[in-house]
């Protein structure tokens, strides 16, 4: 039998690369030592915060915010964060979400038109990057928001697991 883990919503206040302004984005996170104030991520973010799902963080209860606000990353999973945005009205991206899906990728839908997506550690980066690639022109555009050092690593080898 397993036991649910306690659920917490975490506010994240960043400067949002996409947005190009302060936000504040409402994250789920899992309760990991309450007494310490970590916690695990299992939201993906939407607008660009410098964590991925699974990392766990360091954060504490703001009385301006009135609720837990993130700190700081205490433990990388070694999962990164892409966003998309679908520019052409006419493309289905159907068939990309779907070969994201397939490397074993996690898509979180904002609307039909925009999207964020976990790719986890053991996904080989290099292939995620060929798909952007291939259905990026005139399409959509994307923007990784957090890579993790693994998947860093994935680029410098090019596309050679």
């Amino acid at each position: 039998m397993s036991v649910e883990k306690k659920q917490v919503e975490v506010l994240f206040k960043y400067d949002s690369p996409i947005l190009e302004e302060e936000i504040i984005e409402v994250l789920l996170a899992e309760v990991v030592n309450e007494e310490k104030g970590i916690y695990q991520l299992k939201n993906i973010p939407f607008y660009g915060a410098s964590i991925a799902t699974d990392d766990e963080f360091h954060a504490t209860y703001d009385k301006e915010e009135s609720g837990l606000l993130y700190r700081q990353t205490t433990k990388s999973s070694g999962n990164s964060v892409a966003v998309v945005a679908i520019i052409n009205e006419e493309y289905d991206p159907e068939d990309m979400m779907e070969a994201f899906e397939k490397l074993g990728c996690t898509i979180e839908e904002l609307n039909d038109r925009y999207f964020a997506m976990e790719i986890p550690t053991n996904v080989f980066y290099a292939e995620v990057k060929a798909i952007f690639n291939e259905h990026e022109e005139d399409n959509l555009e994307y923007a990784e928001t957090y890579l993790s050092a693994k998947h860093q690593g994935d680029l410098r080898r090019g596309g050679k697991k």
